[in-house]
């Protein structure tokens, strides 16, 4: 794994631990060094080049934390003579905008970006479309693409599922957003991973995109109401359309929030229902002594 200690690669480094893989973590040690003392752990930057991952060969290479171009084909340089396959991790972000539902893996692409030298929220489409432009380049059909939609779960660092988690587990009415029936779709990270697992044990390729069920702002609230029966929502206040998560009120974005992941369900994957995701994210948010604005 080039990453596999933050996040997403730490619920797939997880995942393939339990099921008795043998790993290599190729990482910067910068997150969760001490994690997973059953894997093999290299200490490298992947901009700097691999020569501290030495010899040996892998069945698969997964990547998690390639953002330009240049680290998937400097990847292949080093890895593609050494490995079977990949397994690329990119976003539903390289589509194209506006969105236009249903969004599929054929859905247009944002043109790709090969040149941008920052990732910020107007390159970031563009150079990950790139990043799966070079994925097709170098690995061909050895290559298993996925795209996921909105990832949240235990060891999030972003707070946006978060942050209405922990306005519920206030037990009071809090801010809400501006419409309860917004399209609400989540992937819990947990899954991500035992999908990984999965697709590499039964070969899985191509490209598919992931995320949990379908549902609605006002779906998530009725399962916080069973644990914290005072948490409600309040009309809207000013500024309601900057709380994490919510999208343009005209429902242009909408699409966004309510993928069609019916490729990747036949290839196998199971998403738990919300209610477990919405469980083990306040568990954290309980044992971290954490709470988001």
């Amino acid at each position: 794994m080039l990453g596999g200690t933050r996040f997403v690669g730490r619920h797939i480094a997880q995942a393939l631990l339990a099921q008795g893989h043998a790993l290599t973590l190729f990482h910067r040690g910068q997150s969760g060094p001490d994690l997973f003392p059953a894997a093999r752990h290299v200490r490298g930057d992947r901009d700097q080049g691999f020569d501290t991952l030495g010899a040996g060969t892998w069945d698969a290479v997964i990547d998690t934390s390639a953002y330009f171009p240049r680290q998937v084909r400097g990847a292949h340089a080093a890895l593609a003579g050494r490995a079977g396959r990949l397994v690329f991790v990119s976003t539903i972000s390289v589509y194209a905008e506006p969105l236009v539902a249903p969004v599929t893996e054929d859905s247009p692409l944002a043109p790709a970006d090969f040149d941008a030298q920052a990732v910020t929220a107007e390159t970031y489409g563009g150079l990950k479309a790139g990043c799966e432009a070079a994925v097709a380049q170098g690995w061909g059909d050895a290559a298993w693409v996925l795209r996921p939609g909105l990832v949240v779960g235990p060891h999030d660092p972003t707070g946006r599922f978060g942050h209405w988690v922990a306005a519920m587990r206030r037990n009071t009415p809090f801010a809400g957003p501006p419409r309860l029936a917004q399209p609400l779709q989540v992937l819990d990270a947990r899954d991500l991973g035992a999908f990984v697992a999965h697709g590499l044990a039964t070969g899985a390729h191509g490209t598919m995109q992931v995320a949990g069920e379908r549902g609605t702002f006002a779906a998530l609230f009725a399962l916080g109401q069973a644990s914290w029966p005072q948490a409600r929502p309040l009309p809207p206040e000013p500024g309601a359309e900057d709380l994490p998560l919510v999208l343009p009120a005209d429902g242009t974005a909408d699409a966004l929030l309510a993928l069609d992941c019916a490729r990747a369900r036949v290839a196998g994957f199971a998403p738990r229902p919300l209610a477990q995701t919405l469980a083990a994210c306040a568990a954290a948010q309980e044992d971290a002594g954490s709470w988001f604005s």
